[in-house]
């Protein structure tokens, strides 16, 4: 078919509609074909070019159309511009390159999408070059919009030599609308190749910083890759890339990465002020994407000129500047940012793009830019978990090596070297410090020291010297540690954490200055403060303290503090094992003696021997002693007294100084206390007791009483340090509690052993005068069996032979009746005389001691008791304990025998008694655990006067109850008497202990 005939107005509708057919093959056919180019920004624009081209061919091939020209919809430009023509060339080609939506005809067609046709174009007003179409021939024009729904694509004008029928119109339709959809799928291929282009890159990029895990290897690669890109619109490679962190201050940001096209002056280090970027930085930190368009406008005020200005030194005409923010939430509560310099809050830094050439940024750029710097954010929050994981592995390692270091020996002195050392070396410290806590005095007693600087030779000499030169050596340094220290005595009280304390004294987290560790013996409890660690570094070059450094310090700290408690442990129990030795040997030297004035020499002996004390000293109490009195009845004098050292003056016999004495005896006698001066300077002392210590050259002294059980003092121990003489350094301090401790059990066992020694003298005088006792009873007895004997082979055998002879007498008839009279009386008068001299022959020997054993004796004198009453007298005696009288030794049964006789004697002649119970039975002691047998004497008798002891009811009258008393006391018993509780009479209690079985 001849192409006219397409456009002929006697074809068919039907053979135009073959011919747009197959122009529409033709476009599905380029529109499927693939290009291995394709990826490529350029070739991708070249493939919409090639459609547009091919369409106004085949239009004028296939339909026979004159000439043919497309337009393709700009939004960024508004317009539609030419983009592809075939056939006749108009004149005024430049004129119809763009097409503007307005209200002219072919305005109409690209704003309202409304078609156009014409038959005499060369007529048309809106028709450019008309004397070309009508040199041409050229009759019919038809304009058709391409459009898919409301979204405008582009717009296809024909002209042609013979009018166009309407049914040409539904020609051109059917061609602009699979028009329409060639553009969108070429569109679509496009937009999916480019978005291939992205994910290629941004694989390729994240794939080359994941490879890695240090922060500035994945930053130096990913600006890298990210510069040397193919971004579209034609653009390969961004001139500069750019990463920006925040500075510490808050106030600036510096260029830390960079790369950057050959030929362009670096900016790497670049500091820029925050200030200078305006209303730019609230955006960045709100996570927003800023574009900058190089040169701005005159009256924009997006940039301050500084801020301008730093712009246009990077030979930048477009820029892009990307957030990267942190991704993840905290570790273990933990930022993993935290100590980086440049990372504030939740922003990482800033992604600078620049080019040195204008340029639009698409959506699909920033997107890429966007997730560029997302996985950049991925990337380096990586890096900084690993680089928190080594940290902290290092940091674990450093405290098992410091660990194993300070706990390695219990001795103090030498932890105290390991823990400054070890500590000091692995903070690099310049100096580090360990004090201790001094509660009684409320200070901080330096007890170790590392300072590099300081002379080995300095360091040998001791710590309290060693400090000393540092001090000395170094003015500025000086101050810093003694200014700190003396703020560190009050603060450690209420310190929980360490602190960095700045030259201002206000305690932080971080920075420069001193820091300062507490030590507790237990860290999750904080009960009982040991001291604290000082730590001094960068005195040349400010090195501050970041807050990983608290928390290692931390944790060092608390290993420190067990070590400390468990070398406390280790030295209160090793000082006690000794004290307790030395009691221990001290308690059986004294333990071998009885003599008061040894026991004292031995206890002021091992005193200054645990004391290390040249000096100590007893005083004895005041021979008058008057606790109550405010002031000692008379001066204090020393009694005896101990020197270590050869060549020491003795001063036995010397009063105590007035103030001296007065302290010991209101501490010691009145209050019964321990009197402990550390030290003279610091007690709180009167002025002139001070200076009259100081005088008698007593810098330390430590009083302590012995006090007996009975709440008395028997002396006190004195141990006296003497002053530092001027120009010399005091070897050792002064005396604390722990010694105070130590005397005063010493004084405990003292006071026992001087009890000891005072019991032994109260024995050995009661064994005497006991045996003094018995030597006098048993005399007594002697002598009463040989007066009995005498009385009863002598002089009753003589009365006998007198009364025999008087009876004979009386008998004699020559003797008168007066006479018979009288010698009847008389030997009435002799009978009873021999009766009562028999009595008394039996009180002095009793037959029934010698015939039975002791119950039937006091049985026996029981009823004699009876018989001799001037008037009736019951008596019941009660032996509950016959077998065991005869346990008794014969001289204790004779002493019972005695005492019994006494009271009943006693009771006969005075008591005018009706009855007598005599009851012996055994008792069970349950304070002695032992066995005693009691005698009780019950009479109804009209009693005896009450006494205030108790036990001698009529003291100073008579020597029966005396000697029944000294008798009792012989065999060891005790002897008591009562009235009865009901009724008259009198109670005798007699408790006589019952020897062992053997």
């Amino acid at each position: 078919m001849p192409l006219q005939a397409c456009v002929d107005p006697d074809s068919s509708l039907l053979i135009q509609l073959q011919a747009a057919n197959q122009i529409v093959q033709e476009l599905v056919l380029l529109s499927s074909q693939g290009s291995s180019e394709a990826a490529e920004p350029e070739v991708l624009e070249q493939g919409l070019r090639r459609l547009a081209q091919t369409l106004v061919q085949q239009m004028v091939s296939r339909l026979g159309v004159a000439s043919a020209r497309l337009w393709f919809f700009d939004p960024q430009e508004g317009c539609f511009q030419s983009v592809a023509h075939a056939g006749l060339v108009s004149p005024a080609h430049d004129q119809i390159e763009r097409i503007y939506p307005d209200d002219s005809p072919m305005g109409r067609v690209a704003q309202q999408g409304l078609p156009l046709l014409s038959n005499n174009p060369d007529q048309e007003a809106w028709m450019p070059a008309p004397e070309w179409v009508r040199a041409n021939g050229l009759r019919g024009f038809v304009a058709h919009p391409i459009n898919r729904g409301e979204e405008r694509l582009g717009a296809l004008a024909l002209l042609s030599r013979i009018p166009l029928q309407a049914s040409f119109v539904e020609v051109v339709k059917f061609l602009c609308s699979y028009t329409a959809s060639a553009i969108i799928n070429a569109k679509l291929l496009e937009r999916s190749r480019r978005q291939a282009v992205r994910e290629a890159l941004l694989n390729r990029i994240t794939s080359t910083v994941h490879r890695f895990l240090q922060w500035d290897q994945i930053v130096s690669t990913a600006l890298r890759e990210l510069q040397q890109a193919f971004l579209p619109k034609g653009v390969q490679g961004l001139s500069r890339c750019c990463f920006y962190s925040l500075n510490p201050d808050q106030q600036t940001v510096q260029v830390t990465h960079e790369a950057l096209s050959p030929g362009l002056a670096p900016c790497l280090r670049e500091v820029y002020r925050i200030q200078d970027f305006g209303s730019l930085c609230e955006r960045l930190r709100a996570g927003q994407v800023v574009q900058i368009a190089l040169p701005l406008p005159p009256d924009g005020d997006l940039l301050p000129p500084a801020g301008l200005a730093a712009f246009q030194a990077l030979q930048a005409r477009s820029a892009v500047l990307i957030p990267v923010q942190s991704v993840g939430a905290e570790i273990g509560g933990r930022d993993p940012y935290r100590g980086r310099p440049g990372v504030q809050g939740g922003m990482i830094g800033l992604l600078g793009v620049y080019i040195t050439t204008p340029h639009p940024w698409q959506p699909e750029e920033i997107d890429l830019l966007r997730s560029v710097a997302y996985q950049l954010a991925i990337a380096l929050t990586r890096s900084s978990l690993f680089e928190h994981a080594h940290q902290q592995t290092e940091r674990l390692a450093l405290l098992h090596s410091i660990t194993a270091a300070i706990r390695s020996s219990l001795d103090p002195t030498t932890l105290f070297h390991a823990i400054t050392q070890q500590i000091g070396a692995a903070f690099q410290a310049d100096v580090c410090i360990l004090a201790l806590w001094q509660p009684e005095q409320e200070l901080l007693c330096p007890v170790g020291l590392y300072a590099p600087q300081l002379n080995p030779s300095v360091l040998v000499s001791g710590t309290e010297s060693s400090l000393d030169a540092l001090l000395m050596g170094s003015p500025e340094l000086s101050e810093t540690i003694q200014a700190r220290l003396r703020w560190a005595a009050g603060l450690l009280a209420t310190l929980k954490e360490p602190v960095v304390v700045p030259d201002d004294l206000q305690p932080q987290r971080q920075g420069s200055g001193l820091l300062w560790v507490p030590l507790y013996d237990h860290p999750q409890r904080q009960q009982e403060l040991l001291g604290g660690i000082a730590l001094l570094r960068g005195s040349r070059i400010p090195s501050p303290w970041q807050p990983e450094d608290l928390e290692l310090a931390e944790a060092v700290a608390e290993q420190a503090g067990i070590a400390l408690k468990q070398a406390q442990l280790y030295e209160q129990t090793r000082i006690s094992a000794q004290r307790e030795s030395l009691l221990r040997q001290l308690a059986q030297r004294l333990s071998g003696t009885y003599d008061p004035q040894q026991v004292v020499q031995i206890a002021l002996e091992g005193m200054a021997e645990a004391l290390q004390v040249d000096r100590c000293d007893f005083i004895a109490p005041p021979a008058t002693p008057q606790p109550s009195s405010a002031s000692p009845p008379e001066p204090l004098a020393i009694h005896q007294e101990y020197r270590r050292q050869p060549g020491i003056p003795s001063q036995v016999g010397q009063t105590l100084p007035p103030e001296l004495g007065q302290l010991i005896w209101a501490n010691c006698y009145r209050q019964l206390d321990t009197l402990l001066i550390a030290d003279v300077h610091t007690f709180p002392l009167p002025a002139h007791t001070r200076q009259s210590l100081l005088q008698n050259g007593i810098r330390s002294l430590l009083a302590v009483p012995i006090v007996t059980d009975a709440r008395q003092v028997a002396g006190v121990l004195c141990a006296f340090m003497p002053s530092v003489e001027p120009g010399k350094t005091a070897d050792a301090v002064g005396l604390a509690p722990g010694d105070a401790d130590l005397v005063n059990a010493l004084a405990d066992i003292t006071a026992v052993a001087l009890q000891r020694a005072s019991f032994y003298e109260q024995v050995r005088r009661q064994e005497a005068t006991a045996a003094a006792l018995r030597g006098l009873t048993e005399g007594r007895e002697a002598e009463s069996r040989r007066l009995a004997a005498d009385l009863h082979d002598q002089t009753l055998a003589d009365l006998g032979a007198l009364s025999r002879q008087i009876q004979e007498l009386s008998g004699d008839p020559a003797v008168g009746p007066a006479v018979q009279t009288q010698l009847q009386a008389m030997s009435a008068q002799l009978r009873e005389t021999m009766a009562e001299l028999r009595g008394i022959v039996e009180d002095l020997q009793p037959t029934a001691m010698r015939a039975f054993n002791l119950g039937p004796a006091l049985r026996s004198l029981l009823e004699r008791a009876a018989q001799r009453s001037p008037h009736p007298l019951l008596t019941r005696f009660d032996n509950q304990a016959d077998g065991l009288l005869s346990r008794l030794s014969p001289a204790c049964q004779s002493n019972i025998f005695r005492i019994v006789q006494e009271a009943l004697n006693n009771i006969v002649k005075h008591a005018g008694a009706r009855r007598i119970d005599l009851i012996i039975q055994p008792r069970q002691d349950t304070q002695a655990l032992c066995t005693h047998l009691e005698l009780k004497i019950i009479d109804d008798g009209c009693g005896m006067p009450e006494s205030k002891g108790g036990a001698d009811p009529m003291p100073g009258h008579g020597h029966g109850l005396l000697n029944m008393r000294y008798r009792a006391e012989l065999i060891g018993a005790a002897i008591a008497w009562r009235n009865r509780r009901f009724g008259s009479g009198t109670v005798m209690e007699l408790r006589i202990p019952l020897p062992p079985t053997p």
